[in-house]
């Protein structure tokens, strides 16, 4: 057998996360014909914009071959930090 500690068992996690993930990702698109796809944690609440700027994203990242990923996440996006006002 074999003990984790520290930086092990971290990257560890990081592995059978990333796996995962990838696992899911390719099962979806392997039962689909989309090219492109927004994957979302189950419990976020995306604001009103949301597929808009994903929608921008998009075009952006067919535009332009430097850019690899879009994110929507924002730091500052938690309640007391923000408004839809």
């Amino acid at each position: 057998s074999m003990v984790l500690r520290g930086d092990h068992f971290m990257a560890l996690g990081w592995l059978l996360t990333r796996k995962s993930y990838q696992q899911a990702v390719d099962g979806v698109w392997g039962l689909s014909q989309a090219v492109d796809g927004v994957v979302m944690e189950e419990d976020l609440l995306p604001s009103k914009d949301f597929l808009r700027y994903m929608q921008q994203a998009a075009a952006l990242l067919e535009r332009d071959p430097s850019v690899f990923v879009a994110s929507a996440w924002n730091d500052n996006g938690h309640n007391g930090m923000v408004s839809d006002e």
